[in-house]
């Protein structure tokens, strides 16, 4: 299976004051990134956090574009795999929402070939604001006391111990990345004669340069190392060759062979003789 870490594009963020982008850290955090900027002050200088308040009350935005090349298309599937989002997630593939998510702790897989193009692509995040979220979304849940740990409005992380900037600050928990799973050819092989053969190839996937490796000497192919494309049935008809003065074994079983491919990540099943 191969991966894509998305975690090495260039990530941005939008500032929600001067809605301008700017660069991003992932993982990380809105206060992270805030303070990398020079935008915010320490959070844990004297009393600079009650002047931060601001920041768990807006919505906060994150982006990267990347590049797909057109021979990923071609495999089976295509998953976008997030380890954790904190918390109230939109997410967006090419400007269509792909996933919803209020849960810190649930991963996603979540397929998303249909929305991937060759070239350039988008992936965009609108982390929305727990606290607005929990006023306009959960207004049945009433807390007694705001340390209460008995009270669980979100599933989201909690640093018990460790120094926090805020508990409805937004983050990535880890770089995010592209499962790609390897195209699966099938194979049929049909006698079309004495010493003759029909071996049909299909494909769910694109699989390029595919071709046929025969362990003896003396065989013709009517076509080899060539492009499978997905939904397209190729036949290629394989002949034992018998030299002239020969007597011929006139054996009804192919004999030995392998399947390959270029694909990086391509299985590479073998027939049996």
């Amino acid at each position: 299976m191969k991966k894509i870490d998305l975690g090495a594009a260039a990530w941005t963020f939008q500032e929600p004051r001067t809605q301008d982008w700017l660069t991003a850290e992932v993982p990380g955090c809105s206060h992270t990134d805030l303070l990398a900027h020079a935008l915010i002050p320490d959070p844990f200088h004297g009393r600079n956090e009650l002047d931060l308040q601001w920041i768990e009350e807006r919505d906060w935005y994150y982006r990267c574009d990347f590049e797909i090349d057109v021979s990923l298309l071609g495999e089976d599937e295509i998953e976008l795999v997030f380890e954790g989002l904190d918390t109230v997630a939109t997410v967006l593939r090419n400007g269509e929402v792909i996933l919803v998510s209020d849960n810190m702790f649930h991963r996603h897989r979540v397929p998303v070939k249909p929305w991937l193009r060759p070239g350039s692509n988008r992936l965009a995040f609108t982390f929305s604001s727990v606290i607005n979220y929990l006023k306009t979304q959960r207004s049945d849940f009433k807390v007694e006391e705001s340390n209460d740990r008995d009270q669980v409005l979100l599933r989201r992380r909690r640093l018990d111990g460790d120094a926090l900037l805020s508990e409805n600050t937004v983050f990535f928990a880890a770089p995010r990345m592209l499962d790609l799973r390897p195209s699966q050819v099938e194979v049929s092989v049909q006698a079309a004669g004495p010493d003759c053969w029909d071996v049909h190839l299909s494909s769910s996937g694109f699989v390029h340069a595919l071709s046929l490796e025969f362990t003896p000497e003396g065989i013709s192919l009517s076509d080899n190392a060539f492009d499978l494309y997905p939904g397209e049935a190729r036949v290629v008809r394989v002949e034992r060759i018998v030299p002239v003065g020969t007597a011929s074994t006139r054996s009804d079983q192919i004999p030995g062979w392998v399947l390959r491919s270029a694909n990086p990540n391509q299985s590479k099943p073998s027939s049996t003789a």
